[in-house]
């Protein structure tokens, strides 16, 4: 490497799969594009993710996790720029990873964390019920979350329903936390039944930007999405926040991002996401055109719905937005 290169260096620290693409596997392959070096830490390992109705491996032991980590981010010769967390199983692992992340944090006030807090969807929790309680002590150290609907309302006691609870579960995650991004990754609006949303804020300089996007569904079996929405928001972020720093001037910086630069951030990323989705579904549609047979396969269809991650390297890389935000106003006034 030459002297002049800078690398990026982020730690992953969620699930591993040897085969598929959740957890590290979603997330480090769309950094690496973006030029990061990733280490990763699993938390679980397992040889595919659980839709496949059937899997081995196990969850890691917190002794485990504990070595790992403390051989990378105290022996190290290397500072990272970036910790990314996802699914943590239970408490202990949880515990662990986050009083060493809080330490290194103290030494290194720089580094990022960028959390998932993964502990359930639609309903369904993941994790064991004490993560939540950790989840809730340790998040004020975050510097961006990434919850979906029923992880903010965990966090929260907001059931996010429309537009209106969106907003209302963002203002008291600030309140509870003080994180200062947040987007709540996806939600639905009884009201347009047809479409999901993407709502957020961020913080700079003690103004709210907050936001809204929506965009189409898209049916289909997905697994893997929220480790790739992390992922890319961490790559695309520290992208724009460079772009940002290299314009001449603080005006011309508020000039041309009237609602923050995350919001534009949250929009790649998003397009990002259609972009893979809909490449998924074309070829799960595709194999299942080809054998019929597979769709009555549970272990066959999941291997046929995952994620094209690796045929999406142009789109992954994009700095394309095909949505237009709107700016969401009554965040600031609630504070």
């Amino acid at each position: 490497m030459p002297v002049s290169e800078v690398a990026k260096r982020v730690l992953s620290i969620q699930s591993s799969v040897s085969h598929g693409y959740v957890g590290n596997r979603s997330a480090t392959f769309p950094l690496q594009l973006h030029e990061w070096e990733v280490d990763v830490v699993p938390t679980v390992h397992f040889s595919n993710h659980l839709g496949y109705g059937s899997t081995r491996g196990r969850a890691c032991k917190p002794s485990e996790v504990l070595e790992l980590l403390e051989a990378l981010l105290e022996k190290n010769h290397f500072v990272y720029d970036a910790i990314l967390t996802g699914f943590i199983p239970n408490q202990r692992i949880l515990q662990v990873v986050s009083k060493l992340l809080i330490e290194y944090q103290s030494r290194h006030p720089h580094v990022k964390w960028i959390a998932d807090p993964v502990m359930g969807d639609q309903g369904e929790t993941y994790v064991e019920e004490d993560v939540l309680n950790t989840y809730k002590d340790v998040l004020s150290h975050a510097f961006l979350i990434t919850p979906n609907a029923f992880e903010v309302k965990l966090l929260t006691d907001v059931s996010v329903v429309n537009k209106a609870t969106a907003l209302y579960g963002l203002k008291r995650i600030y309140e509870l936390y003080k994180v200062p991004q947040v987007v709540i990754t996806s939600f639905e609006d009884a009201d347009n039944s047809d479409l999901l949303f993407s709502m957020g804020y961020s913080l700079k300089e003690n103004t709210f930007y907050s936001f809204l996007y929506s965009y189409p569904s898209l049916s289909g079996i997905f697994t893997g999405t929220g480790d790739l929405f992390s992922g890319l928001t961490l790559a695309k972020y520290v992208d724009e926040e460079s772009r940002q720093k290299d314009k001449t001037s603080k005006n011309e910086r508020e000039k041309n991002s009237s609602l923050g630069f995350f919001t534009e951030v949250i929009g790649q990323v998003l397009t990002c996401m259609r972009f893979v989705l809909i490449r998924t579904k074309e070829y799960t549609l595709q194999q299942l055109k080809h054998d019929s047979s597979i769709e009555k396969n549970r272990f066959l269809l999941s291997n046929a719905c995952e994620l094209r991650l690796v045929q999406s390297r142009d789109d992954l890389i994009s700095k394309k937005n095909i949505y237009t935000p709107e700016e969401w106003n009554g965040l600031e006034r609630n504070f």
